[in-house]
């Protein structure tokens, strides 16, 4: 396990600069929520405007590494789904920032096959 920017990690590997092998790699990303999704502002000590989000999209759309990205229902995210990507609803997550005891529904984007079983291990019903 590497703790690194994902974005400078996916880079790197897609570009050879890394030691490891695009086809061999599993890299989860919990990137800071889209502002979007967020009541507020000022979640994160290193937040990332749309535009970051949208670019970091964009560079891991047809990226060859294994990839799992973690947030809440975004619409720049969703656009993954187009290019073969799966999203998957994890579950209902108290939102400690709300200060009065708001739910909201957490999801990941993979760009993999998981088998049904699997599935249904990662994912409360709703």
């Amino acid at each position: 396990m590497i703790r690194w920017d994902c974005r400078e990690l996916i880079k790197e590997i897609e570009q050879g600069v890394a030691k490891f092998k695009p086809q061999k790699c599993l890299v989860y990303c919990d990137p800071p929520y889209d502002p979007a999704a967020m009541q507020g502002k000022n979640h994160y000590r290193h937040s990332w405007n749309r535009e970051v989000h949208i670019n970091f999209r964009n560079q891991i759309r047809h990226t060859d590494t294994y990839m799992i990205v973690s947030g809440y229902e975004s619409d720049i995210y969703d656009e993954l789904e187009n290019d073969g990507w799966k999203k998957i609803f994890l579950k209902l997550k108290h939102v400690s920032s709300s200060g009065i005891g708001r739910m909201k529904e957490e999801f990941i984007y993979i760009n993999f096959e998981i088998t049904p079983e699997i599935h249904d291990l990662i994912s409360e019903a709703k």
